[in-house]
C-alpha cells in the first residue's frame, strides 16, 4: 500500500498550539496486484447413469505475474447438480509441489456449492484436483461447476477463463 502522512506544526515566535490531536493526517490506499487465474474442469465420462461414479479434473492455475501469498486468499466454488462430492475428497486431492495450499471454507459453503480457500499460489503456478463424485439423479444431467476468485485488492485481468463446467 501507499501511505501519505501530512502534519503541521505551529511557526516559530511565540505561537502555541491549544489542540494538537488534529494536527496529524494519514491516508492509506491500498495497490491493486494484477492476476490471470484460469480454472479448467474435466470429467471422464461423456455419460452416466444413476449410482456411477465420475472422476473430475479441476486445474486451477496462476498465469499472473503476482504471487498470492500471506492472508491473501484466491476462492475456488465447485457447484454440482445431479452429483454428490465430498468435500474431503476435494483437499485431500489436492496433491502439487509448489506448496500451494488449499482448505476447504466450511463457513462459505452450502449444500450446493464447496467453497475451497487457496494460498501459497505462486506466479505461474498450476493445481490439479482429482476426485470423484457419485451420480444422484436419474433426471438431471449430471454438472460441476468451478469458479475461481481474485483476493481482495487482487485484479484478474482476463475474468473470462475463470470458470469451467462439466
Amino acid at each position: 500500500s501507499v501511505t501519505n502522512k501530512a502534519t503541521i506544526t505551529p511557526p516559530p515566535g511565540g505561537f502555541y498550539e491549544t489542540d494538537n490531536s488534529n494536527n496529524v493526517s494519514i491516508v492509506t490506499t491500498p495497490l491493486i496486484k494484477e492476476l490471470d487465474l484460469q480454472v479448467v474442469n474435466r470429467v471422464d465420462l461423456s455419460e452416466a447413469r444413476k449410482n456411477d461414479r465420475v472422476t473430475y479434473t479441476t486445474v486451477v492455475s496462476n498465469l499472473g505475474i503476482n504471487t498470492i501469498m500471506g492472508s491473501n486468499t484466491a476462492t475456488l466454488s465447485i457447484t454440482t447438480s445431479g452429483v454428490s462430492i465430498q468435500p474431503a475428497d476435494v483437499v485431500a486431492s489436492a496433491v502439487n509441489s509448489q506448496g500451494i495450499r488449499v482448505t476447504h471454507n466450511t463457513s462459505r459453503s452450502t449444500a450446493d456449492t464447496q467453497v475451497y480457500d487457496i494460498t501459497n499460489f505462486p506466479a505461474g503456478g498450476s493445481l490439479t484436483l482429482v476426485y470423484r463424485g457419485g451420480i444422484s439423479s436419474e433426471s438431471l444431467p449430471a454438472t460441476n461447476f468451478a469458479e475461481i476468485g481474485a483476493p481482495v485488492h487482487f485484479l484478474d485481468i482476463n475474468s473470462g477463463n475463470n470458470e469451467s463446467t462439466a
